[in-house]
């Protein structure tokens, strides 16, 4: 019963009570025993709540610690996702592993690095395919609204991936985390949108 002092009371107190139960009698004994038990049973229902609190104490930081695992992956993920390359883009070096950065700054620098890179790729991809439909919008047989119709839609989808991405910085705003999850969803958008824009010079 050592494990639980100092949960509901001291060995000394303990002794005492089982002292004068053995020096005792009759009722009087009965009593102390029971008295005695009533302690241990006491202190053992303390220790167990003690013990549940810190679990469920545990379970909260891992619930939190689990989120963050997750977007962690999830930055990961976006880190080494291969970007889409253009039909004439020429091979690039090897991109750097964000996931070695000693700190956030460094992180958010390097994720910086990467979206700079792929918003250079979406913009080369832009200005082909514009060019394309720019020369097959001359063709008497062509719509004469085709190439306003696919500027606005590029327009359109830059105003909804900077509210989409601003939507995700605002929900992680409480943590350091924040930019580069905006970074990270900046990116995979500009991925997404590449292959989209590909999809038109396609057959």
């Amino acid at each position: 019963m050592a494990l639980f002092s100092g949960h509901f009371f001291a060995d000394t107190d303990r002794a005492k009570l089982i002292a004068m139960a053995m020096a005792s009698s009759g009722i009087k004994a009965l009593m102390l025993a029971v008295l005695l038990v009533s302690h241990i049973l006491g202190g053992i229902m303390l220790y167990c709540n003690t013990l549940m609190l810190r679990a469920v104490a545990r379970r909260s930081v891992f619930t939190r610690a689990r989120a963050w695992l997750t977007a962690s992956l999830l930055l990961a993920g976006m880190a080494v996702m291969p970007v889409a390359q253009a039909a004439s883009a020429t091979a690039s070096a090897p991109e750097q592993d964000c996931g070695n950065a000693a700190n956030t700054l460094e992180i958010n620098a390097c994720l910086q690095k990467q979206q700079e890179q792929t918003e250079a790729q979406l913009n080369q991809v832009y200005r082909e395919v514009l060019a394309q439909i720019s020369a097959e919008s001359a063709q008497p047989d062509s719509p004469a609204q085709m190439k306003q119709q696919f500027i606005a839609a590029q327009r359109a989808w830059i105003s909804f991936r900077e509210k989409d991405c601003q939507a995700v910085y605002t929900f992680w705003s409480q943590g350091t985390i924040r930019n580069a999850m905006y970074l990270g969803c900046m990116r995979s958008r500009a991925e997404q949108r590449i292959k989209e824009l590909q999809e038109y010079t396609q057959p």
